[in-house]
């Protein structure tokens, strides 16, 4: 979280950072670390990617007292909502990692057994 607000911060210094709150704010449809006024004292207005149609006549005239055209929830709300909405996906995933994992290991255990075997017969 603090991260983010640092990122915020730091939009103007690194094309990286414009880059990364692009995608951020067009993929969970969301403006600021904490909303569109978090952008206040950053920038004279809020990014073109809080839009929410990019290039329209709504996103031309968007500033912090007209809100229309653009995405006033935060970007916290909308990552911690697409974890919620995720989270079973995401455990299943660890959890067949884990399964892995566990696979690999039992076969260097019978991989090594059968080693041990073979140099105990020579």
């Amino acid at each position: 979280v603090q991260k983010m607000e640092e990122a915020q911060r730091n939009y103007q210094n690194s094309a990286d950072v414009q880059e990364g709150w692009k995608s951020i704010q067009q993929s969970f449809e969301c403006c600021g670390a904490d909303n569109y006024t978090s952008w206040e004292g950053i920038l004279n207005k809020p990014p073109e990617s809080c839009c929410k149609s990019i290039g329209s006549n709504e996103c031309a005239d968007r500033s912090f007292t007209n809100t229309n055209g653009i995405y006033t929830k935060s970007c916290k709300e909308g990552i911690i909502d697409w974890l919620k909405k995720n989270v079973i996906l995401l455990g299943g995933i660890g959890i067949g990692l884990a399964f892995v994992q566990v696979f690999g290991i039992c076969l260097a255990c019978c991989l090594g057994k059968a080693i041990k075997k073979e140099y105990e017969v020579v």
